[in-house]
Parts: C-alpha cells; structure tokens; sequence
C-alpha cells in the first residue's frame, strides 16, 4: 500500500518540501500526517479525502444526493453518533451508501451497519 503522502505528491501536487515539514512536526508533536497539512495549508480537505479513497479503494464525492434523499435511518441511529464521528447513511432508492470522512473508524463504520441491519453496503468519501 502507498503511503498517503506518495499519493498526495502524485494526486494534488503536494511539493516534497512540505511533505517534510510535515512529517517533522509529525515526529515532533504527533497527529496525523495528513491533518497536519491541511492545518500548514499544504493541502485541502479534499485533497486528503482523494488521497485517502486512492489509499483504501473507495469513491469520493464532493457532494452528496439530496433528492429522493430518505431518513428514516434517524429513528434507529442516534445523531451524536453520526455527528461525533462525521458520517451519513444516504439511502437513495434501494441503494444504501454509507457516507463518511475517515476510512480508518473500522468500528463505528462497523456498528452503524450494525444499527441499520447492512451488510456489505458500500462506503464513500464525502467532504
């Protein structure tokens, strides 16, 4: 698997010089590589969501359906919950995706399909 910063140099022209400033401040302090370069202006939100969905193989989208938009999901999943870890089930038809900023929460991505009674649905990058 490529590292995150090997996509982002290839993906959004990412300059290498700010890929190791960085990666210093990383060492130094801790945090995430790519949080750290949105917060130097390196790179954008959605650079790192397009770096990421290359990382892990899913789709990112930029936007999100909202017409035949169903939400019946919210009788059965608490909106803290989805809040707290930024992500939507977006049900169009009788397609149910699963729309979320952060591939790496295996778990709360586990227990909403959980919640919903999914199995397998599809999950999508969304900013």
């Amino acid at each position: 698997m490529k590292l995150i910063g090997e996509i982002l140099m290839e993906i959004s022209g990412l300059k290498e010089d700010a890929l190791s400033n960085g990666l210093s401040v990383q060492v130094e302090k801790g945090g995430r590589i790519g949080e750290i370069l949105i917060k130097q202006k390196a790179i954008s939100e959605d650079d790192l969501l397009k770096a990421l969905g290359v990382q892990f193989g899913l789709e990112f989208t930029s936007t999100l359906p909202t017409g035949d938009l169903q939400t019946e999901f919210t009788e059965q999943v608490p909106i803290q919950f989805l809040k707290k870890y930024t992500m939507v089930p977006v049900v169009t038809g009788d397609k149910t995706r699963i729309a979320i900023n952060d591939p790496l929460l295996f778990q709360p991505i586990d227990d909403l399909r959980l919640l919903l009674g999914l199995n397998g649905s599809e999950v999508v990058l969304a900013s």
